[in-house]
Formats: structure tokens, sequence, C-alpha cells
């Protein structure tokens, strides 16, 4: 993997933080309605990716998606 590649990957997932953040305190006008939302759709959105780009599910999906939302308060 060049080095590219990786800063590339880097900014791809900021830009989806990002717009999930963005979209959901756009919508949503409770703070923590809003920030459970993007965590739970930036999570979803990163394994949607994942399974696209390596053609598998993360086996870790079941601990990453309700473990997300909950991390992003602490």
């Amino acid at each position: 993997m060049s080095e590219a590649s990786t800063s590339t990957d880097f900014l791809i997932l900021c830009a989806v933080s990002a717009s999930c953040a963005v979209i959901a305190h756009w919508r949503i006008r409770d703070y923590f309605k809003a920030s459970f939302t993007s965590a739970l759709a930036a999570a979803a959105l990163f394994e949607g990716i994942a399974w696209l780009q390596f053609d598998y599910v993360d086996p870790f999906i079941v601990i990453a998606l309700p473990i997300s939302p909950v991390r992003s308060h602490c």
C-alpha cells in the first residue's frame, strides 16, 4: 500500500465522518440524538465501504455498530 493511497483513504474517512455529522446536526436539533445518529451512520457507512472494497463483511460489525454511538459521547 502506498503512502498516497493511505492518505487518500484517510481523507475519505474524514469526509464521510464529517458529512454524517453535518447532515445529522442539520436535520436533528437535539445534540444527543444528532450525535448518536451521526456516529451510527458513520460506522454503518465505514462498514459498507469496507464491504464494497474487500468483498466481505467485517466480523466485528456486531461490536462496531452498537459501541460507536456510545463511544462518541465519552
